[in-house]
């Protein structure tokens, strides 16, 4: 895993996700200094529905250390609401850097 954009980055941090919040219960956690803490929208209307989680992974220290991402977790429907019509998932660095953020979560994964 080389950066936030490598096609492994997702599937560990969603392994990640599942294993610190089972049952997706919280709504807020910490995970060895990095506050963890997701919202959810949604609209259900006649002819199509959403879904959108939004994490915010923040670690706050002192000197250059300190970093924040999210990552967004979008699902879609037809009026029926058997099957999915787009999924997608995508993350941001907001601050400090990548590689920081990617020690973390592969001093963390989860195999």
């Amino acid at each position: 895993m080389k950066g936030l954009r490598d096609s492994h980055f997702i599937p560990r941090w969603r392994a990640l996700y599942d294993s610190t919040n089972p049952g997706r219960t919280k709504e807020k956690w910490t995970i060895d200094g990095v506050e963890w803490t997701r919202a959810k929208h949604s609209c259900f209307a006649a002819d199509h529905s959403f879904q959108i989680e939004i994490h915010t992974l923040t670690h706050r220290s002192s000197g250059s250390g300190s970093w924040a991402f999210i990552v967004v977790i979008e699902h879609w429907w037809g009026a029926d609401r058997s099957s999915e019509i787009r999924f997608g998932e995508w993350c941001r660095l907001l601050s400090g850097r990548a590689e920081n953020v990617v020690q973390w979560l592969k001093r963390h994964a989860v195999e």
